[in-house]
């Protein structure tokens, strides 16, 4: 495999040199300083590296707060699991009300069953978006050992083609990075109504124990 890598960088850069030799020659013709025209090609593959180094940081920044909410909704499940043990313990102590408490228990497990299959969806989430993550960074990587090669042309012929191709990536980059701000949105609203859904069972399960104790 590396070896098609280096025969195809290879066949690239004599594509390359041939290409900027003809430019060189349309240059010439034009009256155009090749030295402003080297400095404008440096200009641009400098722009394009920081917007990919933005990006990384972006998604990093992404990955931190999924990965707090993951926290916050394990909490509240382990929170939720607490509650039931104590049920449970307050059902074996009030045998006059066992069988309405054993069938508000298996609503409650079944409910807490749900929540842990959405803590479950949410984590699937935020692995897709590691593995979309790593797939950017490798993207980043191809174009700045692209960044390099164009440099080793520099070094060999004065002046050289249109970058195009490097830009084309770029564009590629962002439109994936907005695919995974969509799945993000999309993501923090299912992690608030989920949020929402527990507050409100939190509160009418304590609101029931007590009338249970008042009974």
């Amino acid at each position: 495999m590396g070896g098609e890598g280096g025969g195809g960088e290879r066949n690239f850069l004599q594509a390359m040199v041939s290409d900027a030799k003809k430019t060189q020659q349309e240059m010439v013709l034009d009256h155009v300083s090749p030295a402003t025209r080297l400095l404008e090609k440096r200009r641009q593959m400098f722009e394009v590296q920081e917007a990919l180094e933005q990006q990384k940081l972006e998604f990093n920044r992404k990955e931190d707060t999924f990965r707090r909410r993951e926290n916050g909704l394990k909490k509240q499940d382990l929170d939720l699991q607490e509650s039931l043990i104590r049920f449970s313990k307050f059902l074996q102590e009030n045998d006059a009300k066992r069988a309405r408490a054993e069938r508000k228990a298996q609503e409650e497990m079944k409910l807490a069953k749900q929540k842990g299959k959405e803590i479950d969806a949410l984590q699937e989430t935020l692995d897709g978006l590691k593995d979309e993550k790593e797939q950017t960074l490798e993207v980043l990587d191809k174009n700045l050992r692209y960044q390099q090669f164009l440099e080793q042309v520099l070094e060999t012929v004065d002046e050289y083609q249109e970058i195009s191709d490097l830009l084309m990536r770029y564009a590629t980059l962002k439109a994936t990075n907005q695919d995974v701000r969509k799945q993000q949105e999309d993501t923090e609203e299912a992690s608030e109504r989920l949020r929402g859904e527990l507050t409100q069972y939190s509160k009418m399960k304590t609101d029931e124990i007590l009338n249970l104790n008042n009974q």
